[in-house]
């Protein structure tokens, strides 16, 4: 944030002593004869009030190989470097300083042969962290896919399954996923879809293929990240802790997208 003139802050809202700590740091730049001014607030509770309860609801945990193996990927495919690389203890340590309460994480397998043992991992994490819930990995081409999810989903604290479109390859209206989605429905459980084109976007995610899910499954609980859209549909917003609707008492709004909408 850059201005030459000091009285520009004079009335700024955060300088006008409800402020409990604020810290200046001036930088001069000779040349352009430019005064940076950088400043870190603290606001009082009753300015900037913090909840009693953080949920971070979009959390990547992965073994720490796994992590390291996605870096690189994101180094070599796009040429994106990840500045800030914490492991899953790190990350779960930093939330957990920032005054999270609970974390709701999720991971993938991007082939066959994956999710097995990643999910094993999930569970010992589960054990290990009480206040963290998980969407588990699935992949349609596992031999005991099925067998698989369907006891996962016996576990309190496995809300549904995560399907990372863009990575695992396939449309969200394969036909080798009708399973999963109809098992989820009867346990009352969730799925979360990276089926958004950003940062980037291939032939099996976007708008278009949601719509053809949604066409046949329009009961699906999903959560959709990475999504900016409007579907202009009857809907059922339920949020994790509500049940499914009866039939006949859902509600229509045109404005809004027939699933919950995470940040990314």
């Amino acid at each position: 944030m850059y201005h030459r003139d000091f009285s520009v802050w004079a009335n700024h809202p955060p300088l006008n002593g409800n402020s409990s700590i604020i810290k200046f740091l001036t930088i001069l730049f000779a040349r352009k004869k430019v005064v940076a001014i950088i400043y870190i607030i603290a606001v009082d509770s009753c300015m900037n009030p913090k909840p009693e309860k953080i949920i971070d609801f979009h959390v990547h945990l992965f073994p720490d190989r796994m992590f390291e193996a996605i870096w690189d990927y994101f180094r070599t495919h796009y040429a994106w470097e990840v500045k800030t690389r914490l492991y899953w203890r790190q990350c779960i340590a930093h939330l957990k300083a920032c005054g999270v309460e609970k974390i709701v994480f999720s991971n993938y397998a991007h082939r066959a042969g994956v999710a097995k043992g990643l999910n094993d991992w999930n569970l010992e994490i589960l054990k290990q962290y009480p206040d963290l819930y998980c969407f588990a990995a699935y992949h349609p081409d596992d031999d005991d896919a099925r067998a698989g999810a369907e006891q996962l989903l016996e576990n309190d604290r496995v809300i549904g399954f995560k399907l990372q479109l863009l990575v695992q390859r396939f449309y969200p209206h394969d036909e080798r996923l009708f399973p999963l989605y109809e098992m989820v429905m009867k346990k009352n459980k969730r799925l979360l879809f990276h089926v958004g084109t950003g940062p980037v976007g291939n032939e099996f995610v976007g708008v278009a293929h949601f719509r053809t899910l949604m066409e046949r499954y329009p009961e699906l609980p999903v959560y959709c990240i990475h999504t900016p859209v409007v579907l202009s549909k009857k809907y059922t917003p339920r949020s994790s802790s509500e049940k499914p609707a009866k039939p006949g008492t859902e509600r229509t709004n045109p404005e809004l997208i027939s699933t919950t909408t995470c940040g990314s």
